[in-house]
């Protein structure tokens, strides 16, 4: 199960954001090749969101000293 430390931080899952960014980039690929640019755009904007996430959840884990 989850420690109890990662239950108090909502939405810690910094694997799992980046797996969503990079499901993300490669759904905006197959968008764009099928010309749908309007739907390469919408998952750009989600993987860069999830990548932000990640990022942000991996610097708070640093600032704590925490591997």
């Amino acid at each position: 199960g989850t420690s109890p430390e990662l239950k108090v931080m909502k939405g810690f899952r910094p694997t799992l954001n980046s797996y969503m960014a990079a499901d993300a980039l490669a759904l905006a690929s197959f968008a764009h090749m099928a010309g749908r640019y309007d739907v390469e755009e919408e998952y750009t904007k989600k993987a860069e969101k999830a990548k932000e996430r990640a990022a942000k959840q991996a610097a708070k884990k640093a600032q704590k000293g925490e591997k």
